[in-house]
C-alpha cells in the first residue's frame, strides 16, 4: 500500500464523514464511509501524459490502494498510488468505469508549498487541466475533534476546492464551494 504522513493508507483503514447537505429527497445525507482495500492490480489508471494519445497514457494500478466507498456516500471512490515524487490520487468517473488523475500530493509536503498537477477528465474525448495547489498550515474542529492540518488549495476542472490534511490521519475535510465534508470518526483515531 502506499503511504504518505498526511495520507496514510494501510489495509482496512476506514474514515466516515458527514455533512448537512440534505438529499434531493429533503432527507438527511447518508453519512460517507470510506475503507482503503487492495486495488485489482490490473486496474487502468489514466494520468496525463504529453507523449500520449490526446495528452493522456494509462498504466495498471499494481501496489495502489482503492479507496471504496458505501452507497449514497458523498465522496467518489478513489486510487491512491505511489508516484515518483509524492502520492497519486486517482477518481472514479461514475458515468464509466475508469480512474483519472485528479490531484498529487507532494511527497515533503509543508505549510507554503506550492506546486502544479495535472487534472484528467473524459467528457466526449480526453482534456486535461493543470491545477495549482498551495499548502497554509490551519487548525480545525470537525465533528472527530480538533487537528492541525495542511489546507491544501487548488482549483481543478471543477473549479476551487480545498482538502484539509492531519499528519498521521488523512483527509479531515474536503471543500468545493459553500460545501464541506468532515471527518466524524476513522479507525486510525483509535488508541
Amino acid at each position: 500500500m502506499p503511504a504518505h504522513g498526511f495520507f496514510p493508507t494501510p489495509l482496512g483503514a476506514t474514515w466516515t464523514y458527514r455533512d448537512d447537505f440534505p438529499r434531493h429527497d429533503g432527507q438527511p445525507a447518508t453519512p460517507t464511509v470510506v475503507t482503503v482495500c487492495e486495488c485489482d492490480p490490473e486496474r487502468l489508471l489514466h494520468f496525463a501524459d504529453p507523449e500520449g494519445p490526446n495528452g493522456v497514457s494509462e498504466k495498471q494500478a499494481g501496489g495502489a490502494a482503492v479507496l471504496t466507498v458505501n452507497p449514497g456516500g458523498r465522496l467518489p471512490e478513489m486510487v491512491v498510488a505511489a508516484g515518483v515524487d509524492g502520492l497519486e490520487v486517482y477518481v472514479n468517473e461514475p458515468s464509466m468505469p475508469m480512474f483519472m488523475a485528479a490531484w498529487k500530493i507532494p511527497e515533503n509536503l509543508s505549510t507554503g508549498a506550492r506546486w502544479t498537477s495535472n487534472e484528467v477528465r473524459f467528457s466526449c474525448g480526453w482534456g486535461v487541466w493543470e491545477q495549482s495547489c498551495e499548502a497554509h498550515a490551519e487548525r480545525i474542529t470537525v465533528p472527530a475533534g480538533s487537528f492541525e492540518t495542511l489546507r491544501i488549495d487548488g482549483a481543478s476542472y471543477n473549479g476551487p476546492h480545498t482538502i484539509w490534511l492531519a499528519a498521521g490521519l488523512g483527509p479531515v475535510r474536503f471543500g468545493v464551494g459553500d460545501y464541506a465534508i468532515e471527518l466524524a470518526a476513522s479507525s486510525l483515531l483509535a488508541g
